[in-house]
Formats: C-alpha cells, sequence, structure tokens
C-alpha cells in the first residue's frame, strides 16, 4: 500500500518531516494525511510538533516492549529514543517552543451581578 509521502521545505508537513527527520519516502513515520490532521489539531507547526512527537514516542514505547531476536543475538533497545522524544515533547509542551496560551480571568463583577447576601451598594 502506498502512503502518501511528499517532502518540501516550503510546506508545513515538510518543515514538520525535517523536523522529526522523517526524510525518507521509502519508509515515513507518518503519511501526508496524519501530518495535515495534526497540523489542523494543533493549528501550527508548533501546536503540532507534540501530537507528532507523542506518536513517535508511543510507537516507541511499543516497541520497547516488543522484545525480537535479531543475526548477532542482541535486542534491539529504543530506550535512548524514548528519552531524547520525551525530552523534545516537554520542550513543546511545557518549554520554550510550547504554544503560548492566555488566560484571561474575571475582570470584576458587572453592573448587573448579583451582590453576595448582606452586600449592600
Amino acid at each position: 500500500m502506498a502512503v502518501d509521502f511528499t517532502y518540501d521545505l516550503a510546506t508545513d508537513i515538510g518543515e514538520i518531516r525535517f523536523l522529526i527527520s522523517d526524510t525518507k519516502a521509502e519508509a515515513p513515520a507518518f503519511s501526508d494525511a496524519e501530518l495535515a490532521a495534526m497540523l489542523t489539531r494543533g493549528g501550527s507547526i508548533a501546536g503540532a510538533m507534540p501530537k507528532v512527537i507523542q506518536a513517535l514516542l508511543m510507537d516507541r514505547a511499543r516497541r520497547a516492549r516488543t522484545y525480537t531476536r535479531v543475526e548477532s543475538g542482541v535486542d534491539p533497545d529504543d530506550a535512548t529514543t524514548v528519552a531524547a522524544l520525551t525530552t523534545m515533547l516537554d520542550l513543546y509542551t511545557t518549554g520554550q517552543l510550547a504554544s503560548r496560551m492566555v488566560r484571561v480571568k474575571s475582570m470584576g463583577r458587572g453592573p448587573s451581578d448579583p451582590l453576595p447576601p448582606g452586600v449592600t451598594r
């Protein structure tokens, strides 16, 4: 089954592919449609990156529990990759690359807001 794959740094999808080193059409980590969906949900590259990194992290964590014998007799170890992706996820969710949200608290009571019991104007 062919996966839709484009790598053009002039596009948001291309930039995300560059940032996660998903640049080989022969074995892409994500299809263009998957990256487009993450961009839509995230609203921007910075907003999509935590979702992309989280998906990569979950894939590596899933594979880290799967032990496969190889010809040399050594089992693959994704622990270093998982740790690096965790650091990247922190960077995009709470670090300097996190999308900033502005929260506005109440500006005070409005003229039509009822007063608490016992308080008069």
